[in-house]
């Protein structure tokens, strides 16, 4: 997947992903005749911090999931971005327990621990 940036009229900018710019249009609701309105397009290495997702890495070959949960997120911000870090969270008397991966270009990885 790659990340582009839409720099619409009026400075206001919007970060899109998708396998082309086409693509990544698509995928964000973006059609044609709203492209009359944009001044430019690039292609960029990665998402801004502040736009980063949450990500659960399974494994290498297939894409992360999205960590949804505000409560989960809140406590992961809050443990800070060093590799090995692992996280507990506890929810609902259940415990969760997240190490902290790396980046990628979408986001901040982390794996399960069981």
């Amino acid at each position: 997947m790659k990340i582009y940036k839409l720099v619409w009229r009026f400075d206001k900018e919007e970060y899109v992903i998708g396998t082309n710019i086409a693509n990544a249009c698509n995928e964000a609701g973006i059609g044609n005749g709203a492209l009359i309105a944009l001044d430019y397009w690039e292609e960029v290495n990665e998402l801004p911090d502040q736009l980063k997702r949450f990500e659960i890495v399974i494994d290498d070959k297939s894409d992360p999931d999205i960590i949804h949960n505000p409560n989960f997120i809140e406590q992961l911000k809050s443990s800070g971005f060093q590799k090995g870090a692992v996280t507990e969270i506890n929810l609902a008397n259940r415990k969760f327990c997240f190490e902290y991966v790396g980046n990628s270009p979408t986001g901040y990885q982390y794996r399960k621990v069981i």
